[in-house]
Parts: structure tokens; sequence; C-alpha cells
């Protein structure tokens, strides 16, 4: 049998060979190849044009020649990536891919690297593990910031790192958001934590000026509350028992509010208490008080005088620290020399000089700390509170003929603040020898003018109004609903509900002259009462009638805060039965 020869089936073999590749095509890059390519040159072109590029037109580095750089790395690193040959299969996943990325990264290194040289040190970029930590550190934080709803800057003024969700501190900081998210949407100026005779924790709300009880957070236990505030404010968390204060800032967005923290306690437990704006609290202007017309002027008549002692009388939160601020800024503190002793430094008025008593400092008590302040001679003076009687006797001498004295002291009103200075100088003559003034402030809450709600009181209410018949054709009572849309009545958006919105002041500003002087001498007081009503001397309870008639606040509000300044069981009888006529 005859076979064709070896070479005649070898140049077959390779006819065929050839005529099939000519027929049939030939991948000779996968898609997979090219498409990692985009991604990776994307990848890098987002970080040259959107950080990069921007970076250096920040520094004023030279834009252009930076933009010929990251150009010409990359067509570089294309071309060596699209021309390494592919040595097995799916090189291109384990080698390709790898020296694109290395090649182009030349770019933002070399950037990067010649950037630091040109730019302040604390803006350079950073290649430690340290510096890695730090930033994975602050992305952390934002993350957790973004999770909550209220982040805090600390009493040294660093921001405070919110807890992430998945750390167990966290759900305290929920304990504190709703403490005081509530607070701040329903205009609360004052929060309470703390135990109760029974010894369970309770929370206190104020707003405006009325105190009540407030559902508690559920997130944490009281005392880790306390504990997460203490830290905020950089107080002792290991000290339960002294009281320390702190401010700390609480951020909303846009939005930063200033809470003053003081923290105490006892063998029942830990206690805070949260001022939120402390100083907006007593920074109102003299227009702002709520002073009748005829106050106004008696107002200047006194700020006026040379010298001469004015005592200012009032409760716990009922607005004497805003009255001796607005009395000291009745003063040029540019033309005199102005200064006060507080016990802390509640607002700073530009100008004066603001002395604080110190407790901690040996051998100093209230009253010598203000003798020494005297020995500066100054033009006026406030003095924020009576510590002790030595106090008192000190500003009983200087009114006689030094500086203006207006002195703050805890009483319902300017006759019992009389009184309590009468028995601290122990001395009627001198106490009286250099009295001019007394002030007696209370506050009411202001009706929602909203929402408040107009009506004719009888004529019996009007009877024990005092009023001639036909002088009072309406009233006013809080109200707390409006008809928006439709005819259904709604919870009025402005006071939430209560019928309330913010305060006035109800204040009594009584002139001292010559005769209640000698009134005050011969300590009677009764007399002196008569003899400034005949002056037409208006006292709280009339002022507060005024307000009544007016509009500005109701019979209720009357009622409710003379009954709770302890008036006199026939006024407050009286009163009970005109709130029911009326």
């Amino acid at each position: 049998m005859h076979h064709p020869p070896e070479r005649a089936v070898d140049m077959a073999f390779l006819f065929t060979a050839a005529t099939r590749a000519v027929s049939e095509p030939v991948i000779l890059v996968g898609y997979v190849q090219p498409l990692l390519m985009v991604i990776v040159v994307g990848a890098w072109a987002w970080l040259v044009a959107t950080k990069l590029d921007k970076d250096a037109m920040y520094f004023h580095l030279p834009r252009r020649n930076w933009s010929v750089f990251h150009l010409v790395v990359a067509v570089a690193a294309i071309v060596v990536y699209l021309f390494i040959p592919q040595v097995a299969t799916g090189s291109s996943y384990w080698l390709n891919v790898p020296v694109l990325i290395l090649l182009l990264a030349v770019s933002p290194l070399g950037y990067m690297v010649a950037r630091n040289k040109k730019v302040p040190e604390e803006q350079r970029f950073s290649f430690s593990l340290q510096g890695v930590h730090q930033s994975m550190q602050h992305r952390r934080m934002a993350k957790a910031m973004r999770s909550a709803s209220l982040s805090f800057k600390m009493a040294d003024g660093t921001m405070y790192q919110t807890p992430p969700r998945d750390d167990p501190a966290y759900a305290v900081h929920l304990g504190a958001e709703e403490m005081l998210l509530a607070a701040l949407d329903n205009r609360a100026t004052n929060i309470t934590l703390g135990p109760s005779k029974e010894g369970e924790y309770t929370m206190m709300t104020t707003v405006d000026g009325l105190s009540q009880r407030t559902t508690m957070p559920e997130s944490a236990p009281p005392s880790d509350i306390i504990t997460y505030f203490k830290q905020l404010g950089r107080l002792d968390a290991g000290d339960r028992r002294r009281r320390q204060r702190a401010i700390i800032k609480a951020i909303r967005g846009t939005e930063t509010r200033e809470l003053k923290l003081v923290t105490d306690g006892s063998g029942a437990g830990m206690r805070l208490s949260v001022t939120i704006d402390p100083t907006k609290q007593v920074n109102l202007r003299i227009d702002d008080l709520g002073l009748l017309p005829h106050q106004r002027e008696i107002w200047d008549r006194i700020t006026s005088s040379a010298n001469g002692t004015v005592l200012i009388a009032g409760g716990l939160h009922q607005g004497r620290t805003n009255t001796l601020f607005s009395l000291i800024e009745s003063h040029d503190a540019y033309l005199t020399n102005v200064q006060t002793l507080e016990i802390e430094e509640q607002r700073l008025i530009e100008g004066v000089r603001h002395n604080v008593f110190d407790p901690a400092t040996e051998d100093s008590d209230f009253w010598t700390t203000l003798r020494a302040i005297m020995r500066r001679d100054p033009d006026v003076m406030g003095i924020a509170e009576m510590v002790d009687a030595q106090t008192a006797v000190q500003i009983a001498q200087a009114g006689l003929d030094g500086p203006r004295m207006y002195f703050s002291l805890r009483a319902d009103n300017a006759l019992q603040g009389l009184q309590v200075y009468m028995k601290a100088v122990d001395d009627p003559e001198l106490a009286a020898a250099g009295l001019i003034g007394l002030i007696g402030i209370r506050l009411m809450r202001r009706l929602c003018e909203t929402c408040r709600v107009p009506y004719q009181p009888t004529e019996e209410a009007i009877r024990k109004l005092n009023l001639p018949a036909g002088r009072v054709k309406q009233l006013h009572k809080a109200g707390g609903k409006v008809i928006l849309k439709g005819h259904n009545p709604e919870t009025c958006p402005e006071c939430g509900g209560s019928g309330y919105l913010g305060q006035t002041g109800v204040y009594e500003l009584l002139e001292i002259g010559e005769e209640e002087r000698q009134l005050i001498s011969n300590k009677d007081l009764q007399g002196l009462r008569a003899v400034l009503r005949k002056k037409k001397g208006m006292f709280i309870p009339d002022v507060a009638l005024a307000k009544v008639i007016e509009g500005t606040t109701s019979i209720e509000e009357v009622n409710r805060v003379l009954r709770s300044a302890g008036s006199a069981k026939k006024r407050r009888s009286g009163r009970s039965e005109l709130q029911k006529k009326a």
C-alpha cells in the first residue's frame, strides 16, 4: 500500500489549520480585562479631579504642571497594562491589574510628597500608622454623630467623640438626648434630675417658670446619665457629694445651645441641674422687663442718684439677677467705676469689673471681700446675694455717703426684703439712713397672644377687682387651642397648648424719701406701707392686676403665683373666689 510522504502530511495539516484560522474569529483580549482597566482608571481620575486638583488650587500650586504629570503617568500606566503579556489563563487579574494600580499610584503619591514640602506642617498629609488611626477615628466619630441627634462640645472646648452604636456608652448618650431634646422642643429653661424623697429618681422640667414632673429617659439609668454629663463638663465623676459646675454646649444641626451643669449629691444619690442658655436668661433689656410706664420713670429717678442703697427683693428664679444687671447697665461703665460681687459669674457686662467670691480662699469671707472692693472707690456697686449679716452692715455703712449700692436679696416682695435687711443690719437707723429705693420682683407667665381667649367678666368679678363699673370690657384667659384648617381646634403651635408663652416681670418700685426713712428708723412698717400707698406706690398684687386688665396675663396665673409665694390667707381666698366669679 502506498503512503504519502511525511512532509506532505505536515503541509496538508498546516494548510487546513491556516484555512480554519481565516474562517473562525479569535479573541486576543478578554472582556473582563478592559472593564477592570476602566474601573481602576475611573477611580484614579475621580481622585485627581475632585481632590488633588482642588487641593493644588487651594494652596496655589502649579495646577497645569501637575495636570500634565498626572496625564503622562496615566498614559504610561495604560500602555504598560495593555502590553503585559498574558502568561497564563487569568493572569490579567493577578498581574496586570496590580501593576496598573501601582503605576497610577505614582501620580497621587508624587503629588503628596511634593505638596508636603510647600504647605504648613499642620496641613501636611500623614502616612504614619498613627495618622491612619486618627483618620479612622475621625470617620468613626463622624458616623456616630450622623446617627445621633445631638453632639457636645465639652467644657474645655473640644468636641466629644459620640460613641458608635455598637458601644455600650451609646445607650447613655441616647439617654442624655432623651433628656434634652424634649426640653429643647418645649422651650424649657431648666432640667433637674435627682432622687426624690421616696428614693426614686425623678426629672423636673421648667417651662415659663413653671416646673413639672416629666417622663424619665428610658435608654439609660439616671446615675449613668449624670456621670455622662460630668464627663462632658470635665468634672470629677468620682466625687458624688461636692457641688461642681461647668458650661458645655449642645449642637443640633446648625443650632448651638449653651448648657450650665450643676451637680451635687447626698446619701440618696447624685443630682444634676441643667440650665439651658443661662446667659440669655439674664440678658434682658430694660424695655423687656415688663415695667409699667410710670414705673420706668421711677426707675430712671432711682438710677440717676449719685449714692444711696437700693434693695432688690425676689424669690429663687424670679428675675433678681436680670433686675440687678439691668440696674447696673443703666450706668455708663466707661465713665464710672462699676463693679459687682457675685457668688458665681452669671454674665459679663462690657466695661464692668466682675468680682467672683471664692469661698476656698483662706481667711476670706463674703463681707471682707466686699470691704476690700470698696477700698477701690467704685462709683456703682452691685452685690448679687446676702451671704451673711456682715454683708448687709457693710452695705448700710457704704450707702451713707459712698457709691450707689444695688443689693439683691431673697424675699417675696420689697417690704419683706426690707425686713430681712433690717434684721441683718440690726440697727434700724443705720439701715434706713442710706436707703433710696425698694424693688420687688415676681415673674408671671405671659398669655399666648395666638390662642388667648377673651371673655366678659361678671359684675361681681369687676366689683371684686375694685374697678368702677364699665371700665373693663373684657379679660383674657389661657386657651391652648387654635383653628388652623377646617373647623377642628388644634393645639396651638406657638405655646404647645399651655396657653402661655414666655414670662413678664411684675414689679413694685418704691421710692424712699426722708419721711419713709424716718418710719423705717422707728420700725413702723405698717405706717411705711400706708405712706407708700398714699403716694400711689403700687405693690405686686396691684401691678399683677394691671397686667390682667391689659391682657398680658390671667387671673388664674396671678392666683397661682401669689399662692406659691405665700400670700396672706385672706388675699388667697379672695382671689380664688374672684377666679370662680370671673
